[in-house]
């Protein structure tokens, strides 16, 4: 697999992007309790991926080792 450094840049360069695009647009639908689970569950992956924590990591203690804010804020 790749370098944890590989796959953070993946994660800032690529998915991050994708995911804001029209943000300004969408941001109303953000405060919904399923929209921010949608957007945790993408981050957690991508948490679990680059530290290569097992799968059973609470994703709040993934965010805060990565240092990433919620993806909804």
């Amino acid at each position: 697999g790749f370098k944890p450094a590989t796959m953070r840049w993946v994660y800032d360069v690529m998915v991050k992007p994708i995911l804001s695009y029209g943000a300004t647009i969408w941001v109303n639908g953000t405060k919904t309790k399923h929209n921010q689970l949608q957007l945790n569950g993408v981050q957690r992956l991508a948490n679990v991926i680059i530290t290569g924590a097992l799968p059973t990591t609470p994703g709040s203690a993934l965010d805060v080792i990565n240092g990433s804010p919620p993806l909804h804020l």
